[in-house]
């Protein structure tokens, strides 16, 4: 990479998360290629969380310090966020651009990906603290104690900066973004709609409403899984998911835009995500790729 493009912001395109890969399906072909409309449903949650750009983190909330697709968390206090899975996960798969990123600067996570202590079954999300190596060799957890919070050190220019570019530079960091990015997707297709033998997958089936039920579990994970949620209690539409259409489809979306009205935030981008032009909205367009996952 020439010195001049390290200051440059990288888009989110479909070569700069999957891959060149993606040029090489014929135009004609993209509409009903695996790759191509999951990295459509990932995109249009992703413009909404990082604004198109890779480089672009937020340092001001209780999560610490948040990047990527769905802006993981490190999450604050003494709780863990996502931000460390996804670490766990690039060192899992490529350990050279781990410790470019992270393990250089003595900090690690603390669990192996693969763990299943790293899974919240709760949330369907998948968490892990960071530890870092002291004088001595040993490794301390990262904490958050009366005297001192060791996660603020994250809010500083120097981690915002080594992310930053880390986030702009590093190509596998921004690989596992596409691995953990379908992993969410899938778990949530794999869930069950509380109290029916129905699964998400049989529900949710075009790339608009697996976007918008993806933004949903991003800003509230609980809440898909939860039977007094805002969303679930507005019910599902009448028959059998397998014989439902696009007339159903539209009363799913008309569901989910009306349960997001009490959450001021969660309604805009859910409401950006509808109106994604890029996203198929026919019944049954969406085609997932779980290809190495």
């Amino acid at each position: 990479m020439d010195s001049g493009d390290l200051w440059a912001e990288v888009a989110l395109t479909p070569e700069t998360l999957v891959g060149p890969r993606m040029a090489q399906v014929p135009a004609a072909a993209r509409v009903t290629d695996p790759t191509w409309s999951t990295y459509r449903v990932l995109a249009a949650v992703g413009g909404v969380e990082m604004i198109n750009q890779f480089d672009a983190l937020n340092a001001y909330d209780y999560g610490v310090i948040s990047l990527g697709l769905f802006h993981w968390i490190l999450g604050g206090g003494k709780g863990k966020g996502e931000l460390g899975a996804l670490l766990a996960l690039l060192r899992a798969r490529d350990p050279t651009a781990f410790e470019s990123v992270m393990g250089r600067f003595g900090l690690r996570p603390t669990r192996q990906w693969g763990d299943p202590l790293m899974f919240d079954e709760a949330l369907g999300t998948y968490n892990c603290e960071l530890e870092m190596r002291r004088a001595d060799g040993l490794w301390d957890v990262v904490s958050t104690t009366k005297s001192a919070d060791e996660k603020q050190w994250f809010r500083g220019w120097c981690w915002f900066y080594r992310l930053q570019m880390a986030c702009r530079t590093n190509e596998p960091l921004r690989r596992v973004m596409w691995e953990m990015g379908r992993l969410r997707i899938r778990n949530i297709l794999a869930l069950r709609w509380p109290d029916q033998d129905v699964t998400f997958a049989q529900i949710f089936t075009s790339e608009r409403l697996v976007a918008m039920i993806l933004r949903w579990h991003v800003n509230r994970p609980a809440d898909l899984q939860n039977p007094e949620s805002r969303l679930i209690t507005r019910g599902l539409p009448a028959g059998s998911p397998a014989n439902w259409s696009d007339a159903e489809d539209a009363v799913l979306e008309a569901n989910i835009v009306a349960a997001s009205e009490s959450y001021d935030q969660l309604k805009t981008s859910i409401d950006e995500v509808r109106d994604n032009e890029t996203l198929a909205h026919a019944h049954e367009s969406f085609y997932p790729d779980w290809s190495g996952l």
